[in-house]
């Protein structure tokens, strides 16, 4: 066999052929791979009469001055029986030293998900599953350390065919940007959260985001959305599908029987609540159609077409822009306006002006104080059995306790959020009640039989329709609920003189 070293003597530079032979029975080549690692024995046979013998490629790879320790005698022997069945081997690997392993990259590690696609289905104490609850969202807050970045693996030297060494080859360094909402703690290796939200991370930079944005409908594919920031959604909200956020919440689409709760404003086209369906919001609610919800809302009520057979309670005003408020009771502190109130059919309609709902909530104010106290209590007891299963899980292979440990971390992160709505929710009692009461209902066209306004426990029952443009205000002279001409919500209340009320009676009996 002729022999042909490597033109170079560096691993993996030059030419990797190191003996080749041509007869007309067959043709035989020697290779290196790229580091000369590895030596492959490449044999194309060409009539039935080529035949191998182990001794003369044990030469052959001796004649390349290659170690006997790094040549495998039972790959050369298996390989000159296949030639000898007159079978063709193609390429064997008849040496080897080691390879040489790379260091990793630098990484990080994560220990809060940075995606919304995987889901975190949790069975109840009855081993069943809401699928609902994906719980795919995880929250990070302020002082949250979530993870750790690695440096980069010096890796391990590998071994020539030829018994030189090949040097190691050191991972790169992670490429690190903490982006808005990251620092790095002191030892340059902790992100640490600055500000509440949910985690992205393309692989370069770690950020913080107080938006979730849900491009299409909220359904078993989203499920619950329980976030600590803003919620956006293109589309529907379907039945049964919650959403609770502390920042607000938009929803481009429909609202179904739902629950939506936010600390702050909530935007959605309509909501058919079916009687069941809520809304919470410590900011101002804005839609163009409610039919059957019942709306807590700590601001304005803005709604566009109509307002149909809910229970609407707020600390603002309730606005009806083009249509109307039917069936139902709309209770609000700063003023009710609509183009028109009630029904044709005559459904009783109530309206209240003027009054404060938190205050007539005292069992609404103390079931939340005994829910926030045992949302606490919880936190407390299982902060610190979490604290004795940490030191107690690096000492003990159990896998028991390691299960127990990440059950009740869960349990603490969603119990950390469900104290977080509370919290907002108890803003709505934190009501100043320095707020002026406007005691006042505008109706711009008319008012339909059945409709009951209620103005400082002074109360009027329509039993037929009245027109517009009207204010109904109640008189500080004692002469009860009175309509006047309408002027904005915005203008104090009116005292009446004795020559207006006359005036007014005169109109009433004509």
């Amino acid at each position: 066999m002729t022999s042909q070293k490597s033109t170079s003597d560096k691993p993996g530079a030059g030419k990797k052929i190191l003996a080749e032979k041509t007869s007309e029975d067959y043709s035989l080549r020697l290779e290196l791979n790229h580091e000369e690692s590895e030596c492959w024995l490449i044999f194309e046979k060409k009539t039935d009469k080529a035949v191998m013998e182990p001794e003369e490629l044990k030469q052959a790879l001796t004649d390349a001055n290659i170690p006997s320790e790094y040549i495998n005698n039972n790959r050369i022997k298996v390989f000159c029986d296949v030639v000898r069945r007159g079978e063709n081997p193609g390429k064997t690997v008849v040496a080897a030293g080691k390879h040489m392993l790379p260091g990793r990259n630098g990484w990080l590690e994560l220990k809060v998900s940075a995606t919304t696609e995987e889901a975190h289905f949790e069975s109840d104490e009855r081993d069943t599953i809401d699928y609902r609850h994906r719980r795919a969202i995880a929250n990070v807050k302020a002082d949250d350390r979530v993870g750790k970045i690695h440096p980069p693996g010096s890796g391990a030297p590998g071994i020539t065919v030829f018994g030189d060494v090949i040097p190691a080859k050191p991972g790169l360094p992670l490429q690190f940007v903490a982006g808005d909402g990251i620092r790095l703690d002191d030892d340059g290796v902790t992100p640490v959260v600055v500000t509440q939200g949910r985690l992205l991370y393309d692989g370069k930079t770690l950020s913080v985001t107080d938006e979730f944005f849900v491009p299409s409908d909220v359904n078993f594919s989203v499920g619950h959305i329980e976030f600590l920031g803003f919620v956006n959604v293109a589309g529907d909200v379907l039945d049964g599908f919650n959403i609770k956020a502390t920042r607000g919440i938009e929803v481009g689409g429909v609202v179904g029987e739902c629950h939506l709760i936010a600390g702050g404003d909530i935007s959605i086209s309509s909501m058919f609540g079916r009687g069941t369906g809520t809304i919470r919001c410590t900011g101002d609610l804005r839609a163009n159609l409610l039919i059957g919800v019942n709306v807590e809302c700590h601001g304005d009520v803005i709604v566009v077409a109509e307002i149909r057979d809910s229970e609407i309670n707020c600390l603002g005003k309730i606005t009806i822009e083009s249509g109307t408020i039917g069936g139902g009771e709309c209770k609000a502190l700063r003023g009710v306006e609509a183009k028109t109130l009630g029904c044709k059919s005559g459904t009783r309609t109530i309206i209240r002006s003027g009054v404060n709902f938190l205050l007539e909530d005292e069992d609404g104010r103390r079931q939340l104080q005994a829910r926030l106290h045992q949302a606490n209590k919880e936190l407390e007891e299982k902060e610190k059995s979490i604290s004795m299963l940490e030191q107690h899980v690096e000492t003990t292979e159990v896998e028991s306790v390691k299960t127990r440990l990440n059950l009740l971390k869960k349990r603490v992160k969603k119990v950390k959020l469900e104290k977080e709505l509370l919290d907002e929710r108890m803003r709505f009692y934190e009501f100043q009640d320095d707020v002026e009461p406007m005691s006042r209902v505008n109706c711009h066209v008319e008012i339909f039989e059945g409709v009951v306004v209620i103005l400082n426990n002074m109360e009027k029952f329509y039993l037929e329709k009245t027109a517009g443009p009207v204010s109904i205000i109640n008189d500080r002279l004692g002469n009860g609920l009175v309509e006047i001409k309408m002027s904005p919500l915005a203008d104090e209340a009116v005292t009446l003189t004795e020559e207006q009320v006359h005036e007014i009676i005169s109109e009433d009996e004509s």
